[in-house]
Order: structure tokens, then sequence, then C-alpha cells
């Protein structure tokens, strides 16, 4: 739990991520412990550069994949990396029911995404081949 809260907070800090900061240690713990959800951390020169976290639910016609978490640590922004984590994540995240028995085969693969996220994310999930399915607008 703590080495996923200081991912989180790492990338999320710049984009005012804080949902998950008033979470206890075993609430934490529990969220990590679901069956399905799966961490994955990009290093460069030995050091954590960004991560993507995915949590796979069961649905009717198969296993949904979402994208819970994705970004870049701020010293890696820009430098080009956030490509290559997300095909990788995408990757990873239609792999999933091969880690984990008695998932169906993944039927889809999403993410939320919003205006608190980095400019470079809805043009890097489009550039992967995901769709926009939906916009809304909220005042917050």
């Amino acid at each position: 739990p703590e080495f996923s809260r200081f991912l989180y907070r790492s990338v999320g800090s710049g984009w005012n991520w804080t949902d998950r900061l008033v979470l206890t240690r075993q609430q934490w713990e529990s969220l990590l412990r679901t069956p399905g959800s799966e961490t994955w951390v990009l290093s460069a020169g030995g050091a954590p550069a960004g991560y993507v976290e995915l949590l796979g639910r069961p649905e009717a016609a198969g296993t949904a994949v979402e994208i819970m978490y994705f970004g870049l640590f701020p010293e890696a922004i820009g430098r080009g990396p956030g490509s290559g984590l997300l095909t990788e994540g995408l990757r990873q995240a239609w792999r999933l029911p091969s880690r984990w028995q008695g998932f169906a085969p993944v039927s889809r693969v999403w993410v939320h995404t919003c205006s608190l996220d980095g400019p470079a994310a809805l043009p890097n999930y489009t550039a992967r081949g995901m769709t926009v399915v939906r916009t809304e607008e909220e005042d917050i």
C-alpha cells in the first residue's frame, strides 16, 4: 500500500488526484488485493517514472478492465515514455485473464479521463486505438 500511495501521489499531485488520499492503509491494501487488480510500473534509470493500475471486473459479455490510474512522474512528462507505458498497459489489460484464474476473456478495456488529466492524456488514449464513448460536463 505504501508503494502504491507513493506512485499515486507522485503522478497525481500535479493533476489534483485526491480521491484515494483519505484511505487508510487497510483500505488501500484491500483495493490492491481485489482479484483482477494489477499495478504496472515504468522504471527509468532504476527509479519509478510512471505507472498504470488495472482492475478487471466480470460483466455479462466477459471481463471489463478499467485503467484506474495511469500517468508519469513530473520529470518524465514530455520525454516520450507515456505512449510506451500506455501501450504496455493496454497489452497487459487484454491479457489479464491469463494471470487470474476464473476470469473470462476481456470484452473491453476502458478509462475515465477528465480535464484534470494532463493535456496529452486523451490524445494518447485515442492514438492507442481507444475511442471516446461519452462526454459530460460537470462543475466541481
